[in-house]
């Protein structure tokens, strides 16, 4: 996970959230994700695999739709040990229950743990 900085210029300020970002050009959803964790966290993930993707459509308030899609990737503990926190105040490896107790984190990105966890209230 990682804390966000304490800024009034970027969206969910001093929150935890996942690391990821926007696409870019003509990147498609692995090739943005690949290129985010290199910038963020000097980390080449080998493998992604797909979780889940969320839309949220939010014209009714004047909003844009927004797009969020989730993969999981191993990393081992020697990966682990070289990441380099580049974006950001802060990073932490924690079991998902305790992130999702514990820490103020992005709402999309805690629905997504909840989802991955099966710990959604009402869902399946």
């Amino acid at each position: 996970m990682q804390l966000r900085d304490q800024s009034p210029d970027i969206a969910y300020s001093g929150c935890w959230g996942l690391f990821g970002g926007q696409t870019k050009g003509d990147e498609d959803l692995v090739e943005t994700l690949q290129r985010e964790l290199l910038e963020e966290l000097n980390f080449n993930p080998g493998q992604l695999t797909f979780f889940t993707s969320i839309y949220y459509d939010l014209t009714p308030r004047g909003q844009e739709r927004k797009f969020r899609a989730y993969f999981e990737t191993p990393l081992s503990e020697d990966e682990y040990k070289g990441l380099t926190l580049n974006e950001g105040t802060g990073m932490e490896l924690l079991p998902i229950l305790d992130i999702i107790s514990k820490k103020r984190v992005i709402s999309f990105d805690e629905y997504a743990l909840r989802l991955f966890t099966g710990t959604v209230v009402g869902a399946g």
